[in-house]
């Protein structure tokens, strides 16, 4: 699948061809765009105010940590993808999804969700919160769910909307939007920059 705002003119197109109303006539507040954080991207969707959602894949709220598991947070520091996310809020008018795939003793505690409500505080968002999919090449383990119902009471508590994502994909080493073609020994790092 890829990218897609590393495809952004083909992706947009198709956006355009779900829309249209002589065809599947799907409506925009039922398209999501999932993205690791492309900057460029995220600005330009802003820009041009299209319509469809946005879902940035997460996972940590410390660069640090985003970076040990999203290579992608190399390219696009966590400090400016933030007020790229910002600004889209700001110039489309519309929320924010952030996807946070919670692995156990990660980044599934109380503190780290008080740093993620920190993190986007102000932010119209809601927060998607993912057990890990277990790959081969990767030890982590989902959050066991008294770790994960808490952290998502932290964040309610914060007035974030937090809502738990429906587990697809065990059967073939897949993750949300992740297509069965994760290679034996590839480290979740990779395999979450390509779920997108």
């Amino acid at each position: 699948m890829g990218e897609p705002l590393l495809n952004y003119d083909a992706v947009m197109r198709a956006i355009d061809i779900f829309r249209d109303a002589s065809g599947l006539a799907i409506a925009g507040k039922r398209i999501t765009l999932s993205t690791v954080g492309v900057i460029p991207g995220i600005i330009r969707l802003a820009d041009e105010r299209r319509p469809c959602s946005l879902a940035v894949s997460l996972h940590a709220a410390t660069q640090a940590e985003r970076a040990a598991l999203v290579p992608a947070a190399n390219t696009w520091p966590l400090d400016e993808l933030i007020e790229a996310c910002r600004y889209y809020t700001r110039t489309a008018g519309r929320r924010i999804f952030f996807e946070w795939t919670l692995i156990d003793g990660q980044n599934d505690t109380p503190e780290q969700a008080e740093a993620l409500a920190s993190l986007v505080a102000g932010m119209p968002a809601h927060i998607n919160l993912i057990p890990l999919n277990r790959t081969a090449g990767y030890d982590g383990q989902p959050a066991h769910s008294p770790a994960a119902a808490r952290f998502q009471a932290v964040l309610r508590e914060h007035g974030l909307p937090a809502t738990f994502r429906q587990r697809r994909g065990l059967d073939i080493a897949a993750g949300c939007g992740q297509l069965a073609g994760v290679l034996a020994g590839v480290g979740l790092s990779r395999s979450m920059h390509h779920r997108n």
